[in-house]
């Protein structure tokens, strides 16, 4: 992935939130693949603080209230970077794709399913890029393992567990007042577990086919939920099961993963912001060290010290990924389509869960939102 153009592509951001500030060190530490054209936010003073902070050299001029504001000067840009709260990507998103501008758009990539695509459809009509901010597909080793997954090198998968322990106080939520509400941001499962869900159906190159699920309001104050759980029967067979809380300590967060199959156990994730990783063949034998190897071979290739900012940074990789898709006319690895299952997933769970747990085939009706659980825990 280091086939990147000498031209620079200009990009807006949007929003300057702590996610915004992943995505310019990102951009920084990939030089001149990138010249950013435009601060966007309501805060001038947070833009004041961001511009100096990582010595962009703006000036004022470059300073916008609005992505509308920012056409509207009669300036444009190649890549405009969403990072703003989850309910307002659409808007933002579907203006930037009017104007000619590729996307990069913090996961979920809308919490409306008919919105989703109706960001593919436009996206595809103007022959547009869209990154989605799912991370954990550009954590070290992860893309040879499902390479290898999907080409059967472990025979077929029989079972899959994904379980996000992301503890949360009341405090993160009572920080702004969409944090946990139905209309801006869902709860655990679309903000916190939908990373997890989408590499687990990345890496088994599996779609689902049908969804129960239930969620709970366990220990904060909000309108969604602080935990969930659900079984995902996917469509080669197996079932998945996944659970997603904020209630576990914050000082413990974590996320994992783990994969049995007809030759080996694969078992992944993090565990504060460490990665642990391990793959062990039937007959005892272990296969880390193979995709260690090849992972320190790559790090030798591409310099230790870029490839630790980028291995600590993983925004860093979708930005590239990007830069590669818009310059070579190729599809981002974690696209628009990716962005519109995740949330379509989610939000099957959602829907189950609203109907006491029942199985809910996919795809579902593209009118159902989020809107619809509000109440649900009063």
């Amino acid at each position: 992935m280091e086939q990147i153009s000498n031209k620079s592509l200009k990009l807006a951001l949007v929003g300057l939130g702590r996610v915004a500030e992943k995505h310019l060190k990102a951009v920084k530490h990939l030089g001149d693949t990138y010249e950013i054209v435009a601060l966007v936010d309501n805060n001038s003073n947070r833009q004041i603080e961001v511009n100096e902070k990582f010595n962009l050299n703006l000036n004022t001029n470059n300073f916008f209230q609005s992505l509308a504001d920012f056409y509207e000067s009669g300036l444009n840009a190649d890549v405009v970077a969403i990072a703003t709260p989850s309910g307002t990507h659409y808007s933002l998103a579907k203006l930037a794709l009017e104007h000619g501008s590729h996307l990069m758009v913090e996961k979920p990539l809308t919490l409306n399913l008919e919105e989703a695509y109706e960001l593919l459809e436009l996206s595809r009509s103007k022959n547009l890029k869209v990154a989605v901010g799912h991370i954990y597909r550009f954590f070290p080793i992860v893309d040879q393992l499902q390479k290898d997954i999907a080409a059967g090198e472990f025979g077929k998968v029989l079972a899959a567990d994904v379980i996000v322990h992301w503890g949360h106080d009341q405090a993160y939520y009572d920080q702004s007042a969409w944090r946990g509400t139905w209309a801006q941001d869902g709860g655990a499962m679309m903000n916190q577990t939908v990373h997890a869900l989408d590499l687990m159906t990345w890496l088994l190159s599996s779609k689902i086919n049908s969804v129960q699920g239930q969620i709970k309001q366990l220990t904060h104050k909000m309108e969604a939920e602080d935990y969930g759980a659900a079984l995902l029967g996917m469509d080669k067979g197996f079932v998945c099961r996944i659970e997603g809380t904020t209630n576990t300590p914050e000082n413990q967060q974590s996320a994992s993963f783990y994969i049995s199959t007809e030759r080996a156990e694969i078992s992944a994730g993090l565990k504060k912001k460490k990665p642990y990783f391990s793959i062990i063949r039937r007959d005892g034998k272990k296969l880390t060290g193979k995709y260690i190897r090849a992972f320190l071979a790559k790090v030798w290739r591409n310099g230790i010290r870029k490839s630790i900012n980028e291995f600590s940074n993983p925004h860093t990789g979708i930005f590239k990924d990007l830069a590669n898709a818009i310059h070579e006319d190729g599809s981002p690895r974690a696209n628009v389509l990716d962005g519109l299952q995740s949330v379509e997933a989610i939000l099957a769970i959602y829907k189950s869960a609203l109907n006491d747990g029942n199985s809910v085939k996919l795809p579902i009706e593209k009118d159902f939102t989020l809107e619809q659980m509000k109440g649900f825990f009063e």
